[in-house]
């Protein structure tokens, strides 16, 4: 369709640029490096300052790969060890309970939680809800920190490949809050209505925004401005493989992928029959999973281009997946208050938790895979032990 054609041209434009500058850097050292004096002392000289950039720069749409590229065996995603079926309680948890704060957006809301993020070293605990920001301390629970300076609801949050920023959907706001220093670095305006969802890119300084309507927007951390106006392209979720080598996003109902290295993009014939939640990679980067308000889960296969399985087990919409670090479990929540942990292998669910009092709407993985952490809407969070 157009507008999605648009999109893509645009994503792979950004990055392309992004590229460039990095390509243009690592070039320019190398032959610095490299160059060989001449016999002739000083008879011609070279100007030290750095070129304007040409239109005829050294950008192509070539893999960046080594040229001697050994061959790459079939991704398999690994067995699940558990045999069958296991039921969790709220008894096999450990629980926090957000409290109301100074910023609780209305004396007559209850606490929500709408997004949560562990961060890259497994200590802290960001979560987006009515009631701030608001970090934890992962090995006290303890609360560390609420903010929520322009007073509106966050309803997104994601830390950055280093853990040193955290982007925050608040309202219809981009926030980059600065976690060594606790105080917001960045607030971009463009969105119309309230965040759906950010993420980061995961080798660039660069983060995405999605908003409920359906618009994008991209936001330059380095320099502090967007990189193209925001626009409504039909988009609901958008996330990068661990490599940073593909994109998938959902435009609706429908899914699709590029390669960032060579600009090929996979446009899924199957669909999902209602709105696209969340999007999770497998930790190879060779497949990925999408949870939907129609109930069910999608295995994507990137070098099939296609469905590899459905998995229906939730009564109501899934509202979020996350794959687990190892490959072997994938991770949904759901309105229908359980949270499902399958077997990435077979499709069948091996765990079911049960313990939050509405719907689940966020899920994350310890980096070593050995506990999960659901937030509801019931204004509670819970991690859970994984055996």
């Amino acid at each position: 369709m157009p507008r999605n054609n648009l999109f893509v041209a645009f994503l792979l434009s950004l990055f392309w640029m992004v590229c460039l500058i990095g390509c243009t850097q690592a070039q320019a050292e190398v032959a610095a490096a490299t160059a060989v004096p001449t016999a002739e002392p000083t008879t011609t000289q070279t100007s030290t300052s750095t070129p304007e950039p040409t239109a005829t720069a050294t950008l192509t749409l070539t893999p960046t790969i080594p040229a001697t590229e050994t061959a790459v065996p079939t991704p398999t995603i690994p067995p699940s060890p558990t045999p069958s079926l296991q039921n969790l309680s709220a008894s096999n948890s450990q629980l926090i309970t957000v409290m109301r704060t100074d910023f609780a957006i209305s004396s007559q809301s209850d606490p929500n939680v709408y997004d949560l993020a562990v961060s890259p070293d497994d200590r802290y605990l960001a979560v987006a809800s009515n009631q701030g920001l608001l970090i934890y301390d992962l090995a006290t629970l303890e609360l560390i920190t609420a903010v929520n300076e322009d007073g509106s609801v966050k309803k997104s949050v994601a830390w950055s490949p280093d853990g040193k920023h955290l982007a925050v959907g608040s309202g219809p706001r981009v926030w980059i809050w600065n976690f060594e220093t606790m105080s917001t670095e960045f607030e971009f305006s463009g969105h119309e209505v309230e965040m759906y969802h950010v993420t980061w890119a995961v080798d660039r300084p660069l983060v995405f925004s999605v908003a409920n309507n359906g618009s994008f927007g991209s936001w330059d951390i380095e320099l502090g401005e967007p990189t193209t106006p925001v626009e409504e392209v039909g988009m609901r979720a958008i996330e990068f493989s661990p490599n940073g080598d593909h994109v998938a996003f959902s435009q609706w109902y429908q899914l699709s992928a590029v390669n960032m290295l060579n600009g090929d993009q996979t446009i899924f014939s199957e669909e999902h029959s209602d709105l696209i939640a969340a999007i999770s990679w497998y930790p190879g980067s060779s497949f990925f999973v999408s949870g939907s308000y129609d109930g069910t889960l999608r295995i994507w296969d990137l070098a099939q281009q296609d469905s590899m399985r459905v998995l229906e087990g939730h009564s109501s919409d899934v509202l979020d997946v996350a794959w687990s670090p190892n490959g072997i479990y994938i991770a949904s929540g759901s309105a229908d208050l359980t949270t499902l942990i399958w077997s990435a292998e077979t499709g069948e669910v091996v765990y079911r938790l049960r313990g939050h009092t509405d719907g689940i709407r966020s899920l994350d993985w310890f980096h070593d895979g050995s506990r999960l952490v659901t937030g509801s809407l019931d204004g509670t969070i819970r991690i859970w032990d994984i055996p």
